[in-house]
């Protein structure tokens, strides 16, 4: 599995020793077995006697559905930790202008207006450099 658990030495038997959904530890343990049992759904084709094949079809295409749906949240929380891990995610992304000449641009603007401020807007800005 791509979830990175099965870990034997972290805090939570089995899992790995970060996780997003603390207050709901069970529901890993759940998803674990569940994705088990169902990656074994074929097993249902094998019996001649039986529900129609149209019935079984049916069932195991909506337990893959179910059991890629829970596999995508902890995937995606997989993928999460591995980048805060090793410094792939920023909360920072970069302007394509500078803070400090908006500021100073804002700062005579309300300096020349002596009893009147003026709004401030981008196109100013863009007019001025």
């Amino acid at each position: 599995m791509d979830w990175s658990v099965l870990r034997l030495h972290s805090r939570h038997i089995l899992l790995r020793q970060e996780l997003v959904y603390t207050n709901h530890i069970f529901l890993y343990y759940f998803a674990i077995a569940t994705n088990i049992l169902i990656r074994f759904t074929w097993v249902l084709y094998i019996p001649a006697k039986g529900p129609d094949t149209m019935l079984r079809t049916f069932i195991v295409g909506l337990l893959e559905i179910v059991r890629r749906w829970q596999w995508n949240f902890y995937r995606l929380e997989n993928e999460h930790l591995g980048n805060v891990d090793q410094y792939r995610v920023t909360r920072e992304v970069p302007l394509p202008y500078s803070l400090d000449v908006m500021e100073d641009e804002a700062e005579e603007v309300q300096l020349q207006g002596d009893n009147e401020t003026k709004p401030l807007t981008f196109q100013r800005i863009l007019s001025r450099t």
